[in-house]
């Protein structure tokens, strides 16, 4: 009997170099699983993110609002310029009027006030 051991022994054992299928398989469909799970998450998040910023840009808005009006005593127009002058030169917008209040001071510089 242990002669037949030692010749079982004996036989060398063919070792495995790589994957079978099954196991690959099993794994690319656990790494699938996984984003699966973590592309809502990141969804979320990123979701999250445009929330605060969108939030914090009205927020913005509103203080130079409350600066412009604390300034000037009243709110800034709607619209700058008269309906004949519309036809030439295009009005300012309310938020022209807001920009050195929003560090926007080189951009407000640029716009010409004269004509309207």
């Amino acid at each position: 009997m242990l002669a037949l051991f030692s010749s079982f022994l004996s036989v060398p054992i063919m070792r495995r170099l790589g994957f079978t299928l099954i196991e690959l398989v099993a794994v690319i469909a656990i790494l699938a699983v996984l984003i699966a799970l973590l592309l809502p998450a990141v969804q979320a998040a990123r979701a999250a993110a445009q929330r605060t910023v969108c939030a914090n840009k009205m927020r913005q808005l509103g203080i130079a609002v409350h600066n412009y009006y604390s300034l000037y005593d009243q709110f800034p127009p709607s619209k700058w310029g008269t309906e004949a002058a519309s036809n030439t030169r295009p009005k300012h917008h309310l938020l022209t009027f807001l920009l050195p209040f929003l560090e926007q001071e080189s951009l407000y510089s640029r716009f010409d006030f004269r004509y309207h």
